[in-house]
């Protein structure tokens, strides 16, 4: 599989004109996977030279993962990322509990507590990031079909970093239910550290599917699909009432679980790969705030990074709009019963978190929790101390342009009211436009 991923990388580069090394250990001459795609015209080479490079950059992070030495340990394929085992990072960057919920193995994470509540948490919490004390916002987390919670790392382990509860769990089955899920409700719901009315939910593939189908559901205050299922839009029967976030990428799975970039012939339709785009539609045409994020060069097993190729920079970006999202619908949302500091707080932090929705360039908030697989820096090994772990340089993506984040094929769009000002910004395409009033 491997052979075949940098064979394909191989032609990628050599369709741009660039050449691999003829003797010795293959060189893959630079392909810019981080800076300005540009916008040349369908049916030119400049277009199937963009096409080619695209497919390159959804390759990355796996050419990446094969230099480090815990790909040896891993077959060249992890099956989970190994630099973000929770029990290497229980009481440092978060509180992590493996335990059973209605039958269904789970995971919960917490953040870590001030040191005036709780003197003995974190006490070695890397800097910058924050201590939260109870009660919290919390979001349940649905996997994918044939996946599993711990392919979700990614994303739980940054939002109790960030100040959520987080409770993933293991289907009895080969997809997330709705049943399930309200089960893992009805559970934060009896936690005495839970922001009862602060609940969200996010979930990949089968799991976007759930989500699209707890629109309704009057315990859930936010809603994030990553990447949901081809074949299940928002049903017909239901009516978003509350604000949803949807993610998808450029390159779609052939045959679940094979999901590998595959060359566009001629531009696709702008609105979405498949059905896709019509959830944004539809919550829009609700009232409702919503947002549609198509990633640039992205496949949809992107979002349970551990498996083979990848984009370098989905997790992050995912994980930056994700967060603001549960930032300005959780933590910012107003009920009408907070007190004045209560409220003058929420509307705080309800507004710097619009201000990263709409921002025209990244700011460091998502780097900030991003401690998984990255480059791979031999001297910084050496000099670490630790050979296996520490020549590990997480990727990041502050200062990066949101046009360059997402798709020159499929249209990024928003549909979201300023806190401050009640005024309604939308656009039908960010990368062109922005998101403006």
């Amino acid at each position: 599989m491997l052979r075949r991923l940098t064979c394909l990388s191989i032609l990628a580069l050599m369709a741009v004109g660039l050449t691999p090394a003829k003797a010795g250990p293959i060189v893959i001459a630079p392909v810019d996977c981080a800076g300005p795609a540009g916008d040349p015209a369908p049916d030119t080479d400049a277009w199937r030279a963009r096409d080619a490079a695209n497919m390159y950059c959804a390759e990355e992070r796996h050419l990446d993962f094969v230099q480090h030495p815990l790909a040896v340990a891993a077959s060249q394929s992890p099956t989970n990322d190994p630099y973000r085992v929770p029990s290497r990072w229980d009481n440092v960057r978060f509180r992590f509990e493996s335990t059973t919920i209605g039958g269904l193995s789970a995971e919960v994470y917490r953040p870590c507590r001030t040191l005036a509540a709780a003197p003995s948490d974190c006490p070695n919490l890397p800097a910058g990031l924050g201590r939260f004390d109870p009660p919290y916002p919390a979001v349940i987390i649905a996997h994918g079909g044939l996946s599993r919670k711990e392919l979700h790392w990614w994303s739980s382990q940054p939002l109790a970093g960030a100040g959520y509860v987080v409770l993933a769990w293991k289907s009895s089955g080969n997809s997330p239910t709705v049943s399930e899920a309200q089960t893992m409700i009805d559970r934060l719901k009896q936690d005495p550290d839970v922001d009862v009315s602060r609940i969200g939910i996010a979930g990949h593939s089968a799991g976007g599917v759930v989500v699209n189908s707890m629109l309704e559901n009057p315990d859930l205050a936010a809603f994030v699909s990553w990447d949901r299922a081809q074949s299940s839009e928002i049903p017909a029967n239901v009516t978003p009432q509350r604000p949803v976030l949807y993610f998808f990428a450029d390159y779609n799975c052939q045959a679940v679980p094979v999901c590998q970039p595959a060359p566009y012939s001629s531009p696709p339709p702008v609105d979405g790969p498949g059905t896709k785009g019509n959830d944004f539609l539809r919550v829009r045409a609700a009232g409702v705030d919503s947002m549609q994020i198509a990633l640039r060069a992205a496949l949809h097993l992107d979002f349970v990074p551990a498996l083979l190729a990848g984009n370098r920079y989905t997790g992050s970006t995912v994980m930056y709009y994700t967060t603001a999202w549960f930032d300005r619908y959780l933590k910012g949302r107003l009920l009408g019963t907070e007190s004045p500091s209560e409220k003058a707080a929420r509307e705080a932090i309800a507004t710097a978190a619009f201000a990263r929705l709409t921002a025209s360039s990244f700011d460091g908030s998502a780097d900030l929790h991003n401690f998984g697989q990255g480059f791979w820096d031999p001297v910084q090994a050496a000099t670490s101390g630790d050979p296996l772990y520490g020549g590990n340089v997480p990727y990041t993506i502050a200062g990066m342009a949101v046009a360059d984040r997402v798709s020159f094929y499929y249209l990024s769009k928003c549909f979201l009211t300023d806190p401050a000002t009640s005024v309604r910004h939308s656009s039908d395409d960010i990368r062109a436009d922005g998101c403006g009033a």
